[in-house]
């Protein structure tokens, strides 16, 4: 499997299994960027991608893809261990107050910042911003950990043994 372990190989990955548990039957190859990605499935270069918005609308509105049938890649926010705590806390009060004016709404004024990737091909009228989810940052739990970490062991992309002390900080949330 050639690979390189980002948010979307994760999610592909994530999504795949639900139709096949075993890591053997599931091959997945690297087509690059959003953008280098999003045009090796419309030159027919790739059966499938793996996209984040605004690509999947564009994939959509070009006839590339039935938006019924592709599946959402929410962005989640990660946790990583870090002495700035102070620092960190203050950027997941930023996204939490983002959220909520998000939920109330005002994510129309921001949309073109998404279609801005797209180099003009969609339209900030064109997002669908009804798709998009919105979370405000969480402390890692043990739970959340102790299951991410035994699916990455379980997929080799890290080695068995690490304790999630080393690893989960959530002194931002204090």
């Amino acid at each position: 499997m050639t690979h390189e372990i980002t948010a979307s190989h994760f999610t592909t990955l994530k999504m795949m299994e639900g139709y096949s548990r075993a890591p053997e039957h599931i091959k997945t190859t690297h087509a690059g960027s959003m953008r280098s990605a999003s045009e090796a499935l419309r030159k027919g270069e790739v059966a499938a991608v793996s996209l984040m918005e605004p690509w999947i609308q564009l994939r959509t509105k070009t006839g590339a893809a039935h938006p019924d049938r592709i599946p959402f890649d929410p962005q989640r926010s990660g946790e990583r261990r870090t002495p700035m705590a102070k620092t960190l806390a203050a950027m997941f009060r930023a996204q939490a107050r983002a959220v909520k004016a998000l939920e109330r709404g005002s994510d129309r004024p921001h949309a073109h910042y998404l279609t801005d990737e797209t180099g003009g091909l969609l339209q900030p009228h064109e997002l669908q911003t009804w798709r998009l989810l919105h979370a405000a940052p969480q402390p890692y739990t043990r739970e959340r950990f102790d299951d991410t970490y035994n699916w990455t062991v379980k997929w080799d992309m890290t080695v068995p043994g690490a304790p999630s002390e080393n690893i989960v900080d959530n002194r931002a949330f204090e």
